[in-house]
């Protein structure tokens, strides 16, 4: 027998070094040089809750921008600018001021001359606001005509949309008349078009007349005009009980993402009409029906629910009693059926 064939290792054995042969090892230290292997999720002994859980590092800009992009979709479905202002508030990052009003503007490129409106009133009411003031509005413009050669990409009327929101801004006092002649190192051709377009249109006689209705038909006056219509179709109902003109009241409306507030303000009603009985009676009737025959869905019940709720500390300086008022209107919704009590316990007012 050859010494090959009566060695004890043989072909495969150990190597230089130790670093082992088929089916063995490696040499010492091959672990870290060719790091942990992955996890057999099929081995019977692998224990999960041994896993190192990593948790992703988003950037706080990302985060916010997030955030913004969600009040920005509920503040164009509802309209209410205060309740915008003060999620934003939620926030507490008034460093990332000047990007919200960015987000703003470049998210209203891109919708419809009713967002666009929103967006204008929007602005004036974030130039009252103490967390965002005059400074950062400017500086959101200037980081939206920063980018505008990118807008117009996806944006081919940027520059014409940018200029009514400025000229808009200057007349709402938002931003000074001083803005149309700033220049800025990131401005090009285009941010500098926005510009002189916006200075043209402040020119003329009844400037503000005509740039309250830059953005045509859809103007702001449409969030108002809803509103005072939902407000006419409870009043009517509650004196007339005719639930048939309240649905086609309410389907001429033609903005189911708005029926939310048809909810709110009925409960508004509601907390204000506490100690009349048959008034409060037509309201859950009516909400009840509009439930029944789907003018309502939950989700819009519940929202409505939460959006008076988050309104409760403003309704307290008229009627103190509004928290128990509120609790009240929704235990008979809840008896009603159109809000269930799951919901119920969740807006219940924290007692404080």
């Amino acid at each position: 027998m050859s010494s090959a064939s009566g060695s004890l290792v043989g072909p495969g054995g150990p190597k230089k070094e130790g670093a082992g042969g088929k089916g063995t090892w490696g040499k010492p230290g091959d672990e870290y040089k060719y790091g942990t292997p992955a996890p057999d999720l099929n081995d019977p002994n692998y224990d999960s809750t041994e896993e190192d859980v990593v948790i992703p590092n988003i950037p706080p800009r990302v985060q916010f921008k997030e955030s913004a992009q969600k009040i920005l979709e509920e503040y164009f479905s509802s309209g209410e600018w205060d309740d915008a202002l003060k999620s934003l508030s939620d926030l507490d990052n008034p460093e990332f001021s000047a990007e919200f009003v960015k987000q703003a503007l470049i998210f209203a490129l891109e919708r419809k001359e009713r967002e666009r409106e929103l967006t204008s009133v929007l602005i004036t009411h974030m130039y009252e606001d103490k967390n965002i003031g005059p400074d950062n509005i400017i500086q959101g413009f200037v980081l939206v005509l920063s980018r505008l050669d990118d807008l117009v990409l996806d944006t081919p009327d940027a520059e014409q949309v940018l200029s009514i929101f400025l000229a808009r801004a200057i007349v709402d006092d938002a931003v000074p008349p001083a803005f149309l002649n700033r220049e800025e190192t990131t401005f090009g051709l285009r941010a500098r078009q926005v510009q002189e377009l916006a200075s043209g249109m402040l020119k003329g006689k009844h400037v503000a007349q005509r740039l309250l209705h830059g953005w045509g038909p859809g103007d702001g006056k449409s969030v108002k005009r809803l509103k005072e219509r939902v407000l006419l179709v409870l009043e009517e109902y509650i004196s007339t009980r005719d639930l048939k003109e309240a649905d086609k009241g309410v389907r001429e409306l033609n903005s189911p993402s708005f029926h939310f507030y048809l909810v709110k303000r009925a409960i508004t009603m509601g907390i204000e009409r506490f100690g009349k009985a048959k008034d409060l009676e037509g309201l859950h009737e009516l909400l009840g029906a509009f439930y029944r025959s789907q003018v309502l869905s939950q989700q819009q019940v519940e929202k409505g629910f939460r959006s008076l709720k988050t309104s409760l500390p403003d309704l307290q300086l008229d009627i103190p009693d509004a928290p128990n008022r509120f609790a009240s209107f929704a235990a008979q919704a809840v008896k009603t059926g159109y809000l269930t009590d799951k919901a119920r316990q969740e807006l219940a007012p924290s007692s404080s």
